[in-house]
């Protein structure tokens, strides 16, 4: 017995070509979701990065502005040593005033001195005024217990002593604290350059300490314009924020500005941000710069215009939240939330949104290729059905014009002579014609409900007697099949309002199909019958034949255009284009109602027409 080699089945090209796509998608959503990844720890180390360098310029242009008033009052080397402090402090003063692009950012000049007769310590307003003597303030006695006590620091020189200064608090109020340092007492007749030589260099031992000046900045000010206009300048304003800035003073921390006043004071353990901007701080004193071309003040001495804070090292970075120390009473600390909620959860947002974009744009295309593939799949269907209702309408269209050819001939050529035959030949050539004729009007029926252009003369219409007629068409091949037909028409049929030729066409084709694919079994039956549904009264028209009946896989398709089963298929001299079963739907459809096959019990297959009854009509 001779081996046959059974291929394998081929698979469609385009399954593959859609498998390969969705591979190639699969493969595309995973490197997708890792780029994410890649990109939201990209975007949280960027924010992060981006908010502490905020942070850092903020609080190092804040010191700056609080430190200005150093550039000017502060004298280097020394002032004279026979100078009169009040003077020379109140020139100071009057020059801030004149060119100080924030004259305001001081409310008072202060001094302490030691005089013969004990300490004294004056105040005048920096707006301009005398200064008179006050109460020193005892938050800051340690500096009154340094000058009267002659207190040095270990290298033997008074503390903060040449060119040192220290922030301090006066209730509200920060206070620029740093020494006078007078110029030496030169002995009469001593060479200055020999007393020089012997010096070393910068300030020498010989430099005293005058005594010490306060400069009191006004808190309302930093609070009203100062704050405002760094937060605006380094965050943004308002609503374009993408921050919640606050700024605290003291423990318990209580709120010295906010950007939205209206917002609740929240726990500093929940910024995002956060650096102490200003707070009680001693800057030791340090060698003397090289000298610079100097700058006098109208009336006052020497200055040297400098920067009174050291660089910060290449790269550093506020720490995001300061040790205890830094926190003490007194203390300015900025504090910054982001408004959509915390880093973490703004970049968790932002990762899920990109997600949620791209899959939704990778389900889109996987989407779009499925759809692509059954719409390939659906074309060849088509294309093939197409074919198949070709090679139909051509035998449908062959077999009578072959038919009505040969007879035709015939009787042209004098071959029959009978007249009985002859009157055969002529029936046989008018039937054929009517088949003809059905089988053009079919197709041009579906064409024009598939363009749209078909049009319906609805009208009140007796059913019965459109079955009537319909039975009679195809009474001579029921006879010459020896066709047992059955015809089960109710009497007093409710009226329905129809379109005569549509109805007519629907049942013809029923009672054809029947014809076609119950020869097995010759026997039909045609019933009509009036009942109810959900929505009223209707008439039935059942079609019931013996044949092979329709597979239950098959009645979801068998009313699709130019669709066959396979008894259809099996029988292929019966013929047909697959058009009857779909011209009955559309013309029940067009009038209100449905079509529906069954399976009986018998054998073969059942065909109901449901048709809407006029209101009012007996049931």
């Amino acid at each position: 017995m001779p081996r046959v080699k059974l291929s394998p089945p081929r698979m469609s090209w385009t399954l593959l070509a859609v498998a390969a796509a969705l591979l190639l998608l699969s493969a595309a959503a995973l490197m997708q979701y890792h780029l994410i990844e890649q990109v939201s720890r990209a975007d949280r180390r960027q924010h992060r990065e981006y908010t502490e360098r905020a942070v850092r310029n903020f609080g190092g242009e804040f010191r700056e502005e609080l430190a200005s008033p150093l550039l000017l009052f502060r004298p280097l080397p020394a002032i004279p040593h026979d100078a009169d402090l009040a003077a020379h402090l109140a020139g100071l003063a009057s020059h801030w005033r004149e060119s100080s692009r924030r004259p305001r950012l001081l409310s008072s000049v202060a001094y302490a001195e030691m005089r013969p007769e004990g300490f004294a310590y004056r105040v005048a307003p920096a707006a301009g005024g005398e200064f008179k003597e006050a109460a020193f303030p005892t938050s800051l006695s340690h500096f009154r217990h340094m000058l009267e006590e002659h207190v040095r620091t270990p290298g033997g020189e008074p503390h903060l002593f040449p060119n040192g200064f220290a922030f301090m608090v006066e209730g509200d109020d920060p206070v620029l604290v740093f020494p006078l340092v007078a110029a030496p007492r030169h002995p009469h007749g001593a060479d200055e350059r020999q007393h020089h030589s012997q010096a070393p260099e910068g300030f020498g031992s010989a430099h005293e300490l005058k005594g010490w000046c306060f400069l009191t900045l006004d808190a309302e000010y930093l609070r009203a314009e100062l704050l405002p206009e760094l937060v605006e300048r380094h965050f943004g304003r308002g609503e374009q924020s993408d921050y919640r800035v606050t700024v605290t003073a003291g423990e318990p921390p209580r709120v010295v500005y906010q950007i939205d006043p209206s917002a609740p004071s929240e726990d500093a353990s929940t910024e995002d941000a956060g650096l102490v901007i200003f707070g009680p701080h001693v800057q030791p004193g340090r060698p003397a710069p090289p000298p610079v071309p100097p700058h006098h003040a109208p009336g006052g001495p020497q200055m040297l215009m400098r920067s009174p804070f050291p660089p910060e090292p290449e790269g550093s970075l506020p720490r995001m939240a300061g040790p205890p120390e830094t926190n003490g009473p007194g203390a300015w600390r900025l504090s910054l939330r982001y408004k959509a909620g915390s880093l973490e959860t703004l970049v968790t947002q932002a990762r899920r949104r990109n997600l949620a974009l791209s899959f939704g744009v990778l389900l889109l295309l996987a989407g779009s290729t499925l759809t692509l593939g059954l719409a390939a799949r659906r074309a060849r269907r088509l294309a093939r059905q197409q074919l198949e209702f070709v090679a139909g309408v051509s035998h449908e269209l062959r077999t009578p014009l072959t038919v009505i050819q040969s007879t035709s001939y015939n009787l042209a050529r004098g071959t029959v002579q009978d007249p009985a035959r002859v009157r055969k030949y002529g029936a046989v050539i008018q039937g054929e014609a009517r088949r003809l004729i059905a089988e053009v009007e079919r197709m041009l029926g579906f064409a024009g409900i598939q363009s749209g252009r078909a049009a319906y003369d609805f009208r009140l219409t007796d059913v019965g007697e459109l079955i009537g007629r319909a039975l009679e068409e195809f009474r001579p091949a029921f006879e010459e099949g020896a066709w047992t037909v059955e015809e089960d028409v109710a009497e007093s049929l409710p009226p329905v309002m129809a379109d005569a030729r549509a109805v007519e066409s629907a049942v013809k084709n029923l009672v054809e199909n029947g014809l076609k694919y119950g020869a097995a079994g010759r026997w039909l039956k045609v019933s009509a019958r009036a009942a109810r549904n959900g929505k009223g009264n209707e008439v039935r028209v059942t079609v019931e034949d013996r044949g092979p009946g329709v597979e239950p896989s098959e009645a979801a398709h068998i009313f699709e255009p130019f669709y066959r089963g396979g008894a259809a298929r099996d029988a292929s001299a019966a013929g047909g284009a697959g058009l009857g079963l779909a011209l009955v739907r559309r013309h029940a459809e067009a009038h209100g109602g449905r079509v529906t096959v069954a399976r009986p019990d018998a054998g073969g297959a059942s065909f109901t027409l449901h048709l809407p009854a006029k209101e009012g009509g007996d049931a």
